[in-house]
């Protein structure tokens, strides 16, 4: 079975939106308050449920990721499968 290039490249580039990270800010009142912490730009739900379809492209793509890729980041936790999916797509076109 072939993969939809487009298709895997677009669910690609949605998680890599999604777990880009951002700045932590509150805004209470009137003023805004921003802190050193990260968080990401989408849900933690749309990320999972993002990852299940990331997953499979990559076994497809790269089969070794999971043990090839460098998987530890203390900022951010899909630091693997972001690293993995620049692998998988090459340069930035």
């Amino acid at each position: 079975m072939s993969v939809d290039i487009a298709w895997a490249r677009a669910e690609l580039d949605h998680f890599l939106q999604l777990t880009e990270l951002r700045p932590l800010s509150t805004s209470p009142g009137d003023l805004a308050y921003t802190s050193t912490r990260k968080i990401t730009s989408g849900a933690e739900k749309d990320i999972v449920a993002s990852a299940q379809v990331v997953e499979q492209i990559l076994d497809r793509v790269l089969p070794r990721w999971r043990t090839e890729v460098p998987g530890s980041s203390r900022v951010n936790r899909w630091y693997q499968y972001r690293e993995a999916i620049h692998r998988a797509v090459g340069p930035a076109r």
